[in-house]
């Protein structure tokens, strides 16, 4: 809950994200949320820990979106709020995206005709 403000008083930025972790499967969509309070309003801006934002993610005020996960999009991003009063504060998002990849085992009986076919999917 955000404290009650009077009118002229200053208050810094306090961040909290939503959510703070997340494992999702390739292709999955994602949104992480930044929820800022302070007065003035703060300013919001979304960064990546270890680089550029990069290609297919999205920054709408306080939300990130990655609207289809790839394993380019792991790793960790931060929300940083700033309104001029005291120093801009951080709040950090991890991703972890699995890889799945399919693969076929065939089955063969006696005669070596094909019997069956299974499909597996398997997480890297």
């Amino acid at each position: 809950m955000a404290p009650v403000l009077f009118p002229g008083v200053e208050e810094p930025p306090m961040v909290t994200v939503d959510p703070r972790q997340l494992r999702v499967r390739a292709g999955e969509r994602v949104q992480f949320r930044c929820i800022v309070s302070g007065h003035p309003t703060p300013t919001i801006q979304w960064s990546r820990v270890d680089g550029p934002l990069g290609y297919g993610v999205n920054v709408e005020g306080e939300y990130l979106t990655i609207p289809y996960t790839d394993a380019q999009h792991e790793g960790a991003y931060l929300c940083t709020a700033d309104n001029g009063v005291g120093p801009p504060q951080s709040g950090r998002v991890v991703l972890y995206v699995e890889s799945v990849r399919k693969y076929l085992k065939a089955y063969t009986g006696e005669s070596d005709k094909l019997h069956a076919i299974k499909l597996f999917d398997v997480i890297i």
